[in-house]
């Protein structure tokens, strides 16, 4: 019986190993997979937020002007600004 202990050692560490390397292929192709999947996922989002607009970027840029420009009018309003300065600010921003 010792005699033959060390061949079925063998064999059990031959399917180890084989069971190892199946489960670190498979684990690496679920991840590759998933990665796939999240940059489809990104892709269609960017595509549908781009639908029908001829330039994104001056999509984007005119939105963060408008943005800056109610941010400092909340401002100037909880400071208790004149609408002078309102005015200054908005040729500010649309000037660029």
């Amino acid at each position: 019986m010792i005699k033959y202990l060390p061949n079925f050692l063998k064999m059990w560490q031959l399917l180890l190993f084989q069971f190892l390397l199946i489960y670190s292929t498979a684990a690496s192709l679920v991840e590759t997979r998933r990665r796939q999947l999240a940059e489809a996922a990104d892709k269609r989002q960017q595509e549908q937020e781009n639908r029908g607009i001829k330039d994104p970027e001056k999509v984007k840029r005119m939105k963060q002007r408008s943005e800056e420009m109610e941010r400092r009018q909340e401002e100037a309003a909880r400071h208790g600004g004149s609408g002078s300065e309102l005015k200054d600010i908005k040729n500010n921003i649309e000037s660029p």
